[in-house]
């Protein structure tokens, strides 16, 4: 029986104008389509047999990312561009966004911050 390490599998789409949505972002059906190939892959080598997604709850791709609800959330290193907002952190006690790339966002909002107790930025790209 594999373990679960094993199961990890890396994948990178390219993503081309023809994958965009009306925000100039990569569609969210295709994204679904995506991850769901990943996850299907993984659970195939985790069960050593072939797998169908039963369902899937709840996918949320608004914000480029959502950091809610919690103690303490870190956003590190990522490259976040063209959403309708780049990074939205929101009632959270502690956030930290460190070394991270966030710009060309179609509300012109790179972070937006709301009911969050302590919000920390550093070395962030916000110029690109």
């Amino acid at each position: 029986m594999p373990t679960i390490a094993d199961t990890h599998i890396v994948n990178r789409e390219r993503v081309q104008p023809t994958h965009a949505n009306n925000y100039d972002s990569a569609h969210g059906g295709l994204v679904m389509k995506w991850m769901d190939e990943i996850g299907a892959m993984s659970a195939m080598r985790a069960a050593q047999e072939s797998c169908v997604t039963a369902q899937m709850s709840r996918v949320d791709f608004d914000p480029g990312v959502t950091l809610r609800r919690a103690d303490r959330n870190v956003l590190t290193g990522n490259t976040i561009r063209r959403n309708r907002i780049g990074v939205l952190l929101e009632d959270a006690d502690d956030n930290l966004l460190e070394a991270n790339t966030i710009c060309e966002n179609t509300d012109d909002q790179i972070v937006e911050a709301g009911d969050s107790d302590r919000n920390r930025f550093v070395d962030n790209d916000l110029t690109c």
